[in-house]
């Protein structure tokens, strides 16, 4: 984690002595400022590993180029987010204020209908797959309850979900055996699967996690 003091790749290279080349997809880090917390490009923050940028390929290049697909958004916004007080650092919304928001909009019952809304596409041709970001277990719980409640087979998985089920969740999702994981926190990193073709973003988040989430369905195969 190169924003920590004590971080392991600081670590490893001060006692190597290598010039080091990274490579990253979000060059910012979340960091801590007089106003609440800012998004700082990886070169300004402190201590800093990396000194320069040598080359940077963005979005839209990677687009025009194939590499990545294009999406079709749809804006399902039910929250009033002016309704929501960030947390202390002011780098996430405050829980229990997201959480009063979500019981007075009926959050938990609209996320669960856009699911079932997206597992039917007019055009007839069944979706892949859907990956469904939840900031919350509870709704994650819900809505696969609701979703196996109507014969699909959907799955949960959150931080506390041991390795070996995971695995097998992802694993049975890849196969198009599972058609819906509900995932709280877990698969905004690490986890590509190039067939999927379907998100739904169930959680209000701050732009470097958002676009991580993003980046799930975008990969191409090759």
């Amino acid at each position: 984690y190169v924003n920590s003091k004590s971080g392991q790749y600081k670590e490893f290279i001060e006692a190597k002595n290598r010039q080091v080349v990274g490579l990253t997809a979000t060059p910012y880090r979340l960091d801590r400022a007089e106003g609440g917390s800012i998004l700082k490009f990886l070169t300004r923050v402190r201590p800093r590993i990396f000194s320069k940028v040598i080359y940077c390929c963005q979005i839209g290049e990677l687009l025009s180029k194939g590499y990545l697909a294009d999406l079709h958004y749809y804006d399902l916004t039910t929250l009033d987010l002016r309704r929501v007080r960030s947390n202390s650092t002011g780098a996430d919304y405050d829980e229990r204020s997201l959480l009063a928001e979500y019981e007075r909009s009926g959050f938990y019952d609209k996320l669960s209908n856009t699911v079932v809304k997206v597992l039917q596409p007019k055009s007839g041709i069944p979706r892949k797959g859907v990956l469904v970001f939840t900031a919350f277990t509870r709704e994650a719980r819900q809505l696969v309850d609701k979703l196996q409640s109507l014969g699909v087979n959907a799955a949960i998985v959150t931080g506390d979900t041991p390795k070996k089920e995971r695995e097998a969740i992802l694993e049975g999702f890849k196969r198009r055996e599972i058609k819906v994981v509900a995932n709280v926190g877990v698969l905004t990193t690490g986890f590509d699967y190039p067939a999927l073709d379907t998100v739904v973003f169930g959680t209000p988040d701050e732009i470097s996690r958002a676009i991580l989430s993003d980046g799930r369905p975008r990969y191409q195969t090759f």
